[in-house]
């Protein structure tokens, strides 16, 4: 007798880490494609790792796993998307989303991202800059602006 495919027992919780990370993953790489793939890889790994991650949602350290292991792997893919002149860094996008977004303290979020508090402030304050800067870009109808060449 065959047992059955492990992922029958994740059904519900593929869609709900879709439902919760791709968010954070579509913000990371501006691809719609590459951050559901992102989930994906990410929900194929745990369930690989430990079950008890996926299975205990609820607990704050498990889904700083998942925001972990998201963002590890989409640094890892980012060199393979086509980026915007206006670049905001992947540590500076996951530091302004887990902090805006999610809520997480600012403790937690530098010991996260592996960098000083007063790293993690200026990463927050660069990132809401660039946003600016592509979001007047966007809105005057120039296109791209080059965050060093204005």
């Amino acid at each position: 007798m065959r047992p059955k495919l492990i992922f029958v027992k994740y059904d519900h919780v593929i869609e709900e880490l879709s439902d919760n990370f791709f968010p954070f993953s579509f913000y990371l790489l501006e691809d719609e494609l590459q951050a559901l793939q992102l989930v994906v890889d990410v929900t194929t790994a745990c369930m690989v790792e430990s079950s008890e991650i996926l299975q205990r949602l609820d607990l704050l350290e498990n889904r700083l796993k998942i925001y972990k292991k998201l963002f590890d792997l989409a640094q890892k893919r980012r060199a393979q998307i086509q980026l915007e002149e206006v670049q905001i860094s992947l540590k500076e996008k996951a530091a302004l989303y887990l902090s805006e977004k999610v809520g997480i303290s600012n403790q937690r979020l530098s010991l996260f991202l592996d960098i000083e508090e007063i790293e993690l402030l200026q990463f927050i304050s660069s990132a809401r800059y660039k946003a600016l800067l592509r979001a007047k870009g966007i809105e005057s109808g120039k296109g791209q602006i080059r965050a060093n060449g204005i």
